[in-house]
């Protein structure tokens, strides 16, 4: 029993070390399950999107890109979140990827709750989004949990009347908010292991459109929203897309430097069309 705990022990530390010796560690963010009492269309695929989009961000992880992960789970014909809670299915997966880790994510609840007053004979309600996310890193060579974590995210709004303060995107920002703080804590982790190298100099840019709520993906990878800010590597180019129903997508190649500021002035497809 002794030499099987040791054998098992040498496993674990030999692919603990593999990991290390690239100092980029191979990620596939393989699915995520909505467990919660809240039906949000599509919410599992935005969960995935936004955790890779958060991890490229760290440069310290290759994310496999979406295109190759959703590939290999149609070529097996399986559910997409059904590979939450087939943990040696999804390990098969980032095997198949070539990836060091797999990540899985499951949202556990979402609850809203609404506080009603009256403000000079208009009614106002103020409601509490909050969202509860478990995440968790699997060694694709062992099957062991290197990282996991459970985060919590809040935000309200207000309703005065007909008009709605801050509820558009609010899944997306909650989302945000709660595998941001995963991804900087697992970042830490790996780091403090020596897995991965410390951090290198990022700089905090904004994005903001005319209107606002466009989506933003920066080198084909969905970001977020506008108006919100995020960290790119100094000097470097990306590719930045900001796109919104009804208007012509808008397209350009930036570097990076400290105080840039990406502002799109989005024009209606009617007026695109014609000036042709």
């Amino acid at each position: 029993m002794r030499k099987l705990a040791l054998a098992i022990l040498v496993v674990c530390l030999s692919s603990l070390v593999a990991l290390g010796e690239s100092q980029q560690i191979t990620v596939a963010v393989v699915a995520f399950a909505n467990l919660s009492n809240q039906y949000i269309p599509g919410i599992e695929r935005i969960a995935v999107e936004i955790l890779s989009a958060l991890l490229a961000e760290q440069q310290a992880f290759k994310v496999v890109e979406r295109a190759h992960v959703d590939a290999i789970i149609n070529e097996i014909g399986f559910a997409y979140s059904g590979l939450v809670d087939q943990e040696k299915t999804a390990i098969s997966v980032g095997r198949l990827l070539g990836a060091n880790l797999i990540c899985l994510g499951s949202i556990l609840d979402y609850t809203i709750n609404t506080v009603a007053t009256n403000l000079y004979g208009v009614p106002v309600k103020t409601q509490v989004h909050t969202i509860t996310v478990l995440a968790k890193f699997i060694n694709v060579e062992t099957g062991v949990i290197e990282f996991s974590k459970l985060t919590t995210a809040e935000e309200k709004f207000l309703e005065a009347g007909p008009i709605k303060l801050g509820l558009a995107g609010i899944e997306k920002r909650l989302l945000r908010k709660a595998l941001k703080e995963f991804t900087e804590a697992a970042t830490k982790h790996f780091q403090e292991k020596g897995l991965i190298p410390g951090e290198r100099k990022l700089v905090q840019v904004e994005f903001d459109s005319d209107p606002q709520g466009a989506s933003v993906e920066i080198d084909g990878i969905y970001i977020g929203s506008t108006p919100f800010t995020y960290g790119l590597e100094e000097d470097k180019v990306y590719m930045v897309r900001i796109t919104y129903p009804g208007y012509a997508p808008w397209e350009m190649k930036i570097k990076v430097f400290e105080g840039l500021r990406v502002y799109a002035v989005l024009r209606p497809q009617e007026t695109v069309g014609s000036e042709k």
